[in-house]
């Protein structure tokens, strides 16, 4: 979403037939006051609270866990990756920059 915050956000509002605002992918930080239902949750929503805009994605490192994943699991992702793959596919048809 970092990468093409406006230019998917001008597309969806396209769509649903309502005005893009650039306060939809920059915006004023949340007041402290406004966050006060959230306090129970710590700093759970500081980050977003100071947020201003979108953050580039990160990677997740890979954990030690990932290769403890059930026989289920592994089998439902093999099955679900020749679809990603052709919606992948797909997209670059529709906008090979989506995808790069």
């Amino acid at each position: 979403m970092y990468d093409f915050a406006e230019k998917t956000l001008r597309q969806y509002c396209d769509f649903v037939g309502i005005d893009y605002q650039d306060s939809m992918v920059k915006w004023k930080p949340i007041p402290e006051d406004q966050m006060k239902q959230f306090t129970s949750h710590g700093d759970a929503f500081k980050v977003a609270r100071e947020a201003t805009t979108f953050f580039p994605h990160k990677p997740k490192a890979r954990s030690a866990t990932d290769d403890n994943v059930s026989e289920a699991v592994r089998d439902v992702i093999s099955k679900a990756m020749p679809v990603y793959d052709m919606l992948k596919e797909a997209a670059k048809l529709q906008d090979p920059k989506v995808l790069q």
